[in-house]
């Protein structure tokens, strides 16, 4: 039988949060992650899914950058992370502070990500900004395909030409 904090996750939450937060902790991910993490890739594979989306809190602070294809940054300034920390999860202040300060700078993750997806307004603002860049995403995922293809069915010299790219690209 699980331990009582384990069997809901907000209780799970608040009880490993001093753990996570404990100064000088290897940046290890927890054992078994990279199996969960395949495992939930597989279906969306299995199915020809082009995008598969996996929503992991300390990605930066693991090292794991290099495990996908993109990395997708939602970030907000400090001030309001703070401020959402304590209204939403019902962190005691100096708790919601110490979270943030053990987290990399957000300044780095900037730097490490390939997208950055401003969090400032409102959800419905959240909201339009993801769909935008999904739809985005969704595009360049759908050429990467069609080159893919270009590659496999063009062997000859009409393969490098630049009209045949752009009517393989969509620009022709």
């Amino acid at each position: 039988m699980a331990p009582p904090a384990r069997s809901h996750p907000r209780l799970f939450r608040r009880a490993a949060r001093p753990l996570a937060l404990a100064p000088g902790l290897p940046a290890a991910s927890p054992p078994g992650a990279p199996r969960r993490r395949d495992r939930e890739v597989a279906p969306a594979k299995a199915r020809g899914d082009q995008l598969a989306v996996q929503v992991i809190p300390l990605l930066f602070g693991r090292n794991l950058c290099d495990e996908f294809d993109a990395i997708v940054l939602v970030d907000a300034p400090r001030p309001l992370g703070l401020e959402r920390l304590v209204a939403t999860r019902g962190l005691e202040e100096t708790d919601a502070m110490n979270m943030i300060a053990s987290q990399m700078p957000a300044e780095l993750k900037r730097a490490r990500a390939d997208y950055c997806v401003e969090n400032t307004g409102t959800l419905e603002d959240l909201e339009r900004s993801v769909d935008a860049l999904w739809s985005s995403l969704q595009r360049d995922a759908s050429k990467v395909e069609r080159v893919a293809a270009m590659d496999r069915v063009a062997s000859g010299p009409e393969a490098a030409s630049p009209r045949f790219l752009d009517s393989v690209l969509g620009h022709g």
